[in-house]
């Protein structure tokens, strides 16, 4: 599913109903599903929700975009390719619309065969042991990535282990751009293009005293300057899967983490 939407109904998932972002998120929404944004500006949309043109720019700033038109360029991106998001083919280029069903398991089967093959077991213990060993554990991720985050804080927080997540990409950047304490960080990013989502060809550079391992399943990112540790299940092939590479590493990680207790 394209990010937008998805972005948009998780902040009025997690903010009051009469907060100023809930009626910008839900006018936003309404727009996107009519297609009406054609003659939408900053002022319009102001005047239509009732409230400040400041209050408008801080909304899309808080979503994670720059200013208006950065959210509006990552709107037409999204319009561009949401007619033929729901195709099956659009998930696996092989996938037979005579048979969906057992074409979508054996995407899925294919994907887990391509864990099998790709992912390392020291890695995963290595990740295990990051984790135990660090008191500050911070989790993020975007959209899809981000559900996978929550799962995995829930699995180790009950083992009594306490887990940050942080899903707001302007709450991500600040924590690179500012924390100093020791940390161990793990990044969900399926594309494989998390730091991106902050500014194109960011340049990462953070506290030595942090860790940073990224999950992907993209097979054209090679690795990231400036990450200690680099899991690819080179599953991007295998969309039909979705997020579930990245979920069973996951959990692959806090069956080794619960090991070393």
């Amino acid at each position: 599913m394209s990010r937008l939407p998805i972005l948009l109904s998780s902040m009025m998932n997690t903010v009051p109903e009469d907060s100023i972002n809930y009626v910008l998120a839900e006018a936003v929404l309404k727009k996107i599903y009519k297609n009406d944004f054609k003659d939408v500006s900053v002022i319009s949309l102001a005047k239509e929700c009732n409230v400040s043109k400041a209050s408008v720019s801080r909304f899309f700033r808080t979503l994670g975009y720059d200013d208006y038109m950065d959210f509006k360029l990552d709107l037409l991106y999204m319009q561009r390719n949401m007619k033929n998001e729901w195709r099956p083919n659009t998930f696996y280029p092989n996938m037979s619309t005579a048979n969906i069903k057992e074409s979508y398991l054996q995407a899925v089967t294919n994907s887990i065969h391509q864990l099998e093959k790709n992912i390392e077991e020291k890695d995963l213990r290595r990740v295990a042991k990051y984790i135990n060993e660090y008191q500050h554990v911070v989790l993020m991720g975007h959209i899809q990535s981000g559900y996978t985050a929550l799962a995995m804080q829930q699995y180790i927080q009950s083992s009594d282990k306490r887990v940050e997540v942080i899903l707001n990409p302007t709450e991500q950047k600040e924590y690179f751009l500012k924390n100093e304490e020791a940390a161990f960080v793990i990044i969900f990013s399926s594309g494989g293009h998390f730091f991106d989502r902050f500014t194109p060809n960011w340049n990462l550079q953070v506290s030595s005293k942090i860790r940073i391992c990224v999950i992907t399943t993209n097979s054209q990112i090679k690795e990231i300057p400036g990450v200690d540790l680099f899991i690819n299940s080179h599953t991007t092939e295998h969309f039909a899967a979705g997020n579930i590479s990245m979920e069973f590493i996951a959990k692959l990680i806090i069956l080794y983490y619960k090991n070393t207790k």
